[in-house]
């Protein structure tokens, strides 16, 4: 994700979510590929299982997850999360 090739990093956790369906952290990162590469629908779909995995997991969460030092990857996570639906 940090070096924004989507196409590998779509792939990747998809694949991921393929074997463990309920690894939130792949399908936190997916909905982000999604939202960053101007698919919002695929990332509201990728939100949506989220919902269904944790019920409980919101945009605090993931950036508890995703501790990134740099202020801008922060931010570029957090926007796509909400423009996904997290709240």
């Amino acid at each position: 994700m940090l070096r924004r090739d989507y196409d590998t990093a779509i792939r990747h956790f998809t694949a991921i979510l393929e074997r463990v369906g309920g690894f939130v952290p792949a399908a936190v990162q997916l909905a982000r590929a999604y939202w960053e590469t101007g698919d919002p629908d695929a990332a509201r779909q990728t939100r949506a299982l989220i919902g269904r995995i944790a019920p409980k997991y919101s945009l605090g969460h993931a950036v508890r997850m995703f501790p990134y030092p740099s202020t801008k990857e922060r931010a570029r996570l957090s926007d796509a999360l909400q423009g996904s639906g997290l709240a």
